[in-house]
């Protein structure tokens, strides 16, 4: 399964972070998902892909084990 949502980044404070976004943007408040410690968004491919064809989605991929900031 693919992701149906968009891989953008963004600096901040001298930190590149690459995060999700994509889905139905409306007058509703978007959906943040924050994803446990030691994993990325891949596990959550399917749930992601759910909530954004109904709603605004961001997720932001946070540093896991083998990343760095």
């Amino acid at each position: 399964m693919k992701y149906q949502l968009a891989e953008k980044h963004i600096d901040v404070n001298e930190h590149h972070i690459r995060y999700l976004e994509g889905g139905v943007v409306s007058n509703a408040k978007p959906i943040s998902f924050i994803h446990g410690w030691a994993v990325g968004t891949e596990p959550y491919q399917e749930a992601l892909n759910s909530l954004s064809q109904h709603y605004q989605v961001i997720a932001p991929e946070l540093p896991v084990w083998h990343q760095r900031l």
